[in-house]
């Protein structure tokens, strides 16, 4: 029996398994079978975007934000950090680039254009090619004067009004992400030529100037679009060294315009880096003055790509507050019981969830006990919590805890017995 014979219903199934090019040849088969998967097309290559702060992909963008079959499709935009760096670092990756289906191949092994043929079209991805010298001295010259053309046209304004445009015509816009680790739509077709690989420093690979530039004109186009409310995603750089705060708070001018518009993001979710390489500034002033543009949040997601052994989250737990505040993460922290007591405290007649990642209190204090049964406690209204990987010593937590149910598990690091200050909860030893 032939593919296309089958129940449309099997046909979708069978679809999700596959690769791109497969299946836009399977949807190309037959009319029934293209309409029988439309609805997986629309969901696998439209809900979630991409984009390059580079004309062509914003083009695009704009291009699908006015299209009535596909602009209530997409319900995220992830701003790719994926500039050319401008570094030293970036020379043993210059005869590398994405083939078509996303392989890295030699630049001088790359195909023609007529090889991808309507590849472009085919993804959503403004058609198109960019010539590239296979020299390693044409190469780099290429990337340098296309980074520089790049910075330019990022610093104007006109991406901002390239992304505001858009997502004030996308009625589903739930999130707002700036990564650097998203392999952009169009980039393949274009030979990555806006990026050599998937950045993961910050350090030593990518302009900062042009980060901070890429930030703030999301800001900007965030809060110059209709679109409301929204979840804001900063990850930038997990990999190696995140995001620092410096580079995050906006010109007076921005700010001043989020602060008139304030109801816009109610979700954050930042990763920042506990390190300060300006002297000039203070890193704790820095990072509250960002997260206070946000008042209305109602779920904020904290982490620090590197354990914070700098104590900063002292300061934000007696500093920080959202008034709305009902679910808060945190992940990748080393402090005292009371500084997480202080966060919670502070939003106690809000918070209802609290999720601990990797969060690590002081060896021997046997804190988490008491810790757990203040949060859970009668005078605040936390109705979950949970533990993942969390340390004390060499013990490692793990908890999912309601009012109503409690289930507690810890691994043993060292070859002592647990100790006592664990007895009387219900634990269940990891063989």
């Amino acid at each position: 029996m032939a593919l296309t014979k089958l129940p449309v219903e099997l046909i979708s199934l069978i679809s999700s398994f596959l690769d791109t090019p497969s299946f836009l040849t399977l949807r190309y088969a037959s009319r029934s079978v293209e309409a029988g998967t439309r609805l997986l097309f629309r969901r696998r290559y439209f809900s979630s975007r991409g984009v390059m702060l580079y004309e062509p992909s914003l083009e695009n963008l704009l291009e699908i934000a006015s299209s009535e079959e596909f602009r209530t499709c997409v319900e995220t935009v992830i701003i790719c950090l994926d500039h050319i760096p401008d570094s030293t670092a970036a020379i043993m990756y210059s005869e590398l680039r994405l083939d078509a289906l996303g392989e890295y191949v030699p630049l001088d092994q790359l195909p023609g254009r007529d090889a991808i043929g309507d590849y472009d079209s085919d993804h959503g991805s403004p058609a198109g090619e960019v010539e590239i010298g296979t020299g390693s001295a044409d190469s780099n010259r290429g990337l340098q004067d296309h980074a520089r053309e790049q910075a330019r046209f990022i610093k104007s304004g006109i991406a901002s009004c390239y992304l505001s445009s858009a997502f004030s015509r996308l009625p589903n816009l739930k999130s707002i992400q700036i990564s650097d680790t998203f392999i952009p739509w169009g980039a393949r077709s274009f030979r990555r030529v806006t990026g050599l690989r998937m950045v993961s420093t910050l350090t030593n690979m990518v302009d900062l100037d042009l980060v901070q530039a890429t930030v703030q004109e999301t800001l900007t186009a965030t809060y110059s679009s209709s679109a409301q409310p929204l979840a804001l995603s900063i990850i930038v750089g997990f990999a190696d060294e995140a995001i620092r705060p410096d580079l995050l708070v906006p010109s007076e001018f921005i700010a001043r315009f989020m602060r008139a518009r304030h109801s816009v993001i109610a979700e954050l979710c930042l990763s920042v880096s506990p390190f300060l390489q300006n002297d000039r500034r203070v890193w704790i002033d820095d990072f509250l003055s960002f997260v206070h543009l946000f008042p209305q949040l109602e779920v904020l997601d904290l982490g620090f790509n590197v354990v914070d052994e700098h104590l900063h989250f002292s300061t934000i737990g007696r500093r920080a507050h959202f008034p709305r505040l009902r679910e808060l993460r945190l992940g990748y922290i080393a402090c005292e019981a009371d500084s997480i007591v202080h966060m919670v405290e502070r939003h106690k007649s809000t918070l209802r969830e609290l999720v601990l990642t990797r969060i690590e209190l002081p060896a021997g204090s046997g804190s988490w006990p008491p810790l757990l049964a203040l949060i859970l406690g009668a005078e605040l209204m936390v109705e979950e919590v949970v533990i993942e990987e969390c340390i004390e010593g060499d013990l490692m937590l793990y908890l999912h805890s309601t009012r109503k149910l409690s289930s507690f598990q810890i691994s043993k690091w060292g070859p002592d017995s647990l100790p006592e200050i664990f007895a009387g909860l219900q634990l269940e030893r990891e063989a």
